[in-house]
């Protein structure tokens, strides 16, 4: 049932805390062995930017351990959870999303100007919807409509690591929407949809 994106995180979870609690049998797990997980992952450095990894990826790796270990509760595995509540973030402050200011945004702008038009299309579109980068990319253009000057968001696009890049509708309700555009953009839309 999940997606191939989900499975490969999950898997990536699963290889962070193997190392650190694998060789415990279920009932021999304890909320002191998570807690010293938490920590310890705090420690390790990210393969790709030798930085510690980020809160959210110990984060992601308790969410994966509660999951299975839920699991084993309605497997009568086991009678509780042992790494419920064991996660707490660390005394590290969270980064304050960074957004563009106007004159930032008027500079990308201008930049885009200098690029190819499948690129300042592309770029221009999603500054001006608010579209993810998958949603714009797996866009159709059946799914324009340029009376209304609005685009139909039905489809995403997902890569993971070592996987073609798959076209998938996206995960909730919500994600499958409408967004409009200006008279600028569907001049620029019109021009790329002719080159």
């Amino acid at each position: 049932k999940l997606a191939s994106s989900t499975v490969a995180r999950e898997k990536s979870d699963i290889d962070r805390f193997l190392p650190h609690i694998g060789h415990y049998k279920l009932t021999e797990l304890q909320p002191e062995h998570f807690r010293k997980l938490y920590v310890a992952l705090r420690k390790e450095k990210n393969m790709i930017n030798g930085k510690p990894l980020s809160e959210l990826t110990v984060e992601g790796v308790h969410a994966c351990l509660c999951g299975i270990l839920s699991d084993a509760v309605e497997s009568g595995l086991l009678d509780h959870n042992p790494a419920w509540r064991t996660y707490k973030y660390s005394n590290i402050d969270k980064k304050q999303q960074v957004v563009a200011d106007e004159e930032i945004l008027q500079k990308l702008i201008c930049a885009l100007e200098k690029e190819s038009i499948k690129y300042e299309t592309y770029f221009k579109l999603i500054i001006a919807t608010g579209m993810r980068r998958g949603e714009c990319c797996a866009l159709k253009w059946e799914d324009i409509n340029y009376a209304e000057r609005s685009i139909h968001v039905c489809r995403n696009a997902v890569k993971t690591t070592g996987d073609e890049i798959i076209v998938k509708a996206p995960k909730t309700k919500a994600g499958n929407r409408y967004v409009y555009f200006s008279a600028e953009m569907e001049s620029l839309l019109r021009e790329y949809e002719a080159f």
